[in-house]
């Protein structure tokens, strides 16, 4: 009735149960004409340097095997307001989960609002290089998504955050 229509995630890998807590989140969004993205730490990994470490030698569609062709399934978490010293990992997750064809399965991946300071968009060196660098690294990704936060209370709206451009800054991407 109020039109949410997908969940991002939960925090299913926090959980004992985690597998069984994912498909228990997958049927309740079927059952309610829901699609969700499952946040699996293990496909995360995958994209790391150093994986093995992590999930051994599984590969990625082994991961995801379990729950990526639930009919709820809409994909899966890969990051939410990624720093830019990580956009290289995500853009691992993306091309490898891309490359294997789910139709209609996404990589669910948000980036930072465009007043993040410095230190988090590292090592590039300006917003608009961040997101360039998003649109390089992980250009299997079909969309650009970004957060943006100016309401500061129920009540107002913190209009510094517009800064002199007003609302054109919160298009800026």
């Amino acid at each position: 009735d109020c039109g949410v229509n997908n969940i991002v995630f939960t925090w299913n890998e926090y959980r004992q149960d985690g597998a069984a807590t994912i498909m228990r989140a997958l049927d309740q969004a079927q059952k309610y004409g829901m699609t969700y993205f499952v946040r699996d730490n293990a496909a995360i990994y995958w994209s790391a340097e150093n994986s093995q470490q992590f999930v051994g030698d599984k590969t990625l569609a082994e991961i995801i095997a379990p729950y990526i062709n639930h009919p709820a399934c809409a994909g899966i978490f890969g990051r939410d307001e990624p720093g830019g010293s990580e956009m290289s990992m995500y853009g691992r997750l993306a091309k490898g989960f891309y490359e294997l064809g789910y139709e209609g399965k996404d990589v669910y991946m948000n980036l930072l609002p465009n007043y993040a300071g410095p230190s988090v968009l590292a090592p590039y060196s300006s917003y608009e290089a961040y997101v360039r660098g998003y649109l390089e690294e992980c250009s299997s990704v079909p969309y650009l998504s970004y957060d943006f936060y100016p309401f500061t209370s129920l009540s107002s709206m913190n209009l510094d955050k517009l800064g002199s451009g007003g609302a054109a800054n919160y298009f800026s991407n």
